[in-house]
């Protein structure tokens, strides 16, 4: 009897090993697989901060596929450039989005800050969908877009 029981106890073990083994196997793989899809859903645009011929700075907003959404004024300094993108990634709301349409025809947008200046404008769109679309890329990459400085 007592073999029997030594026996079921070591099954016992062996099969508690082996659950908390596939089970262990089976959360590594499915975390690698959430990390895998967090990184690709949460991939970020960034601001790129340049310089300009004249020695001022701008800087622009790039979509997550390297597309500039929109352009910045120039700055007569690189902290003056910082304190917009700042503003640029807090004014997202739906205010912040002055609606345009240019003496040729072509929808684009300016992205003002609350006290109304105009903190960067962006391309000239083919379609009011196409520049909606744009401003919905700026309420979704600007937030959390990283800042590359290339001066």
């Amino acid at each position: 009897m007592s073999q029997i029981v030594q026996k079921l106890t070591g099954l016992h073990i062996w099969l508690t090993n082996l659950f908390f083994g596939i089970h262990f196997v089976t959360l590594y793989l499915s975390a690698n697989r959430c990390i895998h899809n967090f990184l690709n859903i949460v991939k970020m645009g960034k601001y790129q901060i340049k310089r300009t011929s004249n020695g001022q700075f701008r800087w622009t907003l790039k979509a997550t596929n390297g597309e500039i959404l929109i352009t910045s004024e120039t700055y007569v300094s690189k902290q003056g450039c910082l304190d917009g993108v700042a503003s640029s990634k807090v004014c997202v709301a739906d205010k912040n989005f002055d609606k345009k349409t240019s003496t040729a025809g072509q929808p684009y947008f300016n992205q003002v800050a609350n006290n109304y200046q105009v903190l960067g404008t962006s391309e000239m769109y083919s379609s009011i969908a196409a520049r909606d679309n744009g401003i919905d890329s700026v309420k979704r990459n600007a937030p959390t877009a990283t800042i590359e400085d290339l001066t």
